[in-house]
């Protein structure tokens, strides 16, 4: 009389377990499906600001980049122009190679130079309002000038030394003296490369400045 009972009693129980399983499952199923539809990486959304602060951020980036190998060239001439000076008036020795070699240097550095101080800021202003002006009225004055001037005169630069650039790669244009830098045609196109990087150190910076003033005031 007590077997049917026990087996009714297991039965029961193997059923209440079996429902609990599905429970828990349920459980699980519903809370991973709300995880999820919760997933910000998911769900956020890819929009024009996000596009245009990457855009500003990789040119940038390539910016630094060229200011950071451009930095050595600045010792490097200094060195050398103070080796040709002493070897000039100590030794009455003169080198053609060497003199030219300064200015290839001076000019790159410099030429690339323009775009990184635009990065940092640091170039030179004669202004009277702008210094005490608020961010936001410092956003709209650079803004303004970056797409009235800088931008326009960089592509009128890189437009009008294009062909100057062309026709000296052409012939491979080198220097004039016998003992001279052989390269002319690289020193021809470091305008062509200053006027692409200024410009595009202008537009990440008009781009930074269009996203400041969308915020709204500050």
């Amino acid at each position: 009389m007590l077997r049917p009972a026990t087996r009714a009693i297991g039965t029961s129980h193997c059923t209440s377990n079996r429902n609990q399983r599905s429970v828990r499952k349920g459980r699980a199923g519903n809370g991973a499906a709300f995880s999820f539809a919760q997933s910000p990486n998911r769900t956020k959304p890819y929009g024009m600001r996000n596009f245009l602060t990457e855009l500003a951020d990789r040119i940038e980036a390539a910016v630094d980049c060229a200011g950071r190998v451009a930095q050595w060239l600045v010792p490097l001439f200094v060195m050398l122009a103070f080796a040709g000076t002493i070897l000039r008036h100590a030794f009455g020795l003169g080198s053609v190679f060497l003199q030219e070699s300064v200015l290839y240097l001076h000019a790159t550095a410099f030429l690339i130079g323009a775009a990184v101080a635009l990065l940092a800021d640091r170039h030179v202003r004669v202004d009277i309002f702008y210094r005490d002006a608020s961010p936001r009225r410092k956003a709209i004055v650079d803004m303004i000038g970056g797409i009235a001037a800088l931008l326009p005169f960089c592509a009128v630069v890189a437009y009008t030394a294009l062909p100057y650039a062309v026709r000296s790669w052409a012939i491979l244009e080198q220097s004039r003296e016998t003992t001279g830098v052989p390269l002319v045609f690289l020193l021809k196109s470091l305008i062509v490369g200053y006027a692409v990087i200024l410009w595009l150190q202008g537009l990440a910076s008009t781009i930074r400045n269009g996203l400041r003033l969308a915020e709204g005031p500050s």
